[in-house]
C-alpha cells in the first residue's frame, strides 16, 4: 500500500511542478495482485490525489502472474476497468507462452533485458524482437525494450518500430529530485 501511494502521491507532485509524464509504472508482486483490497486502494489514490487512471501502468512479470491465473486474471481487469494500463514485464523469460497474451488483459510488453544485451552479438535476439513486435502491434500492445545501453542497440530498435527503449543509456535509476532535474535538462 505504502508504494501504491508514494508513487501516485509522488506523480501528483511532478504533475503540480509543471512535469508532464504519459505514465509511471508500479511493478506489482502476484501477493500485491492478489490482495483483496489491492484494487480499491488504486483507485482511492488515484481519486485523492487527482491523478488521471489511464496515467498509472501497473507491471507484473510473467512468473508472478502464472502463480494464481484465474484470481491474476480478474483483478487485472478490475484493474483495466479503472482506466490504469497493465504491463507484462520481461517478457521473452520464464513461461514465456504466447497464450498468455490472450488469457490477460495486456497493454504493455516489456521485452527482458537479456534480447538487448545480445543485440550487438547476434541476429536472432533482433529477430525475436521483430516478431514480438508484430504480434505486439498486431495485438494493439505497446513493445517496451528494456536494457539498452548503447547507441548502435538504440538505433536498431528504432529500426525494429520498438515503441518505447528503457535502459541506462538514457539514465541511470534516479531519486525524485534528480528525476525532476534530469526532466527539466530535457525540456529546457
Amino acid at each position: 500500500h505504502w508504494l501504491i501511494e508514494s508513487s501516485i502521491r509522488q506523480y501528483r507532485l511532478w504533475m503540480d511542478q509543471g512535469m508532464v509524464l504519459d505514465h509511471f509504472s508500479i511493478n506489482l508482486s502476484a501477493q500485491d495482485l492478489l490482495d483483496e483490497e489491492c484494487v480499491g486502494w488504486i483507485s482511492q489514490q488515484l481519486s485523492a490525489n487527482q491523478v488521471p487512471a489511464e496515467r498509472l501502468c501497473v507491471e507484473l512479470t510473467e512468473t508472478k502472474l502464472m502463480e494464481n491465473i484465474g484470481r491474476g486474471r480478474e483483478r487485472l481487469k478490475e484493474i483495466r476497468a479503472l482506466g490504469v494500463q497493465v504491463a507484462l514485464d520481461d517478457f521473452g523469460t520464464g513461461y514465456s507462452s504466447l497464450s498468455y497474451l490472450n488469457l490477460f488483459p495486456i497493454d504493455i510488453l516489456k521485452i527482458d533485458r537479456s534480447f538487448a544485451v545480445n543485440l550487438l552479438e547476434d541476429d536472432v535476439s533482433m529477430a525475436i524482437i521483430r516478431a514480438m513486435t508484430q504480434l505486439g502491434h498486431h495485438l494493439d500492445m505497446l513493445l517496451v525494450v528494456e536494457g539498452v545501453e548503447y547507441a548502435e542497440q538504440v538505433m536498431m530498435l528504432i529500426e525494429g518500430e520498438v515503441d518505447i527503449i528503457q535502459g541506462y543509456y538514457f539514465s541511470k535509476p534516479l531519486s525524485a529530485d534528480d528525476f525532476l532535474a534530469f526532466y527539466r535538462q530535457g525540456v529546457d
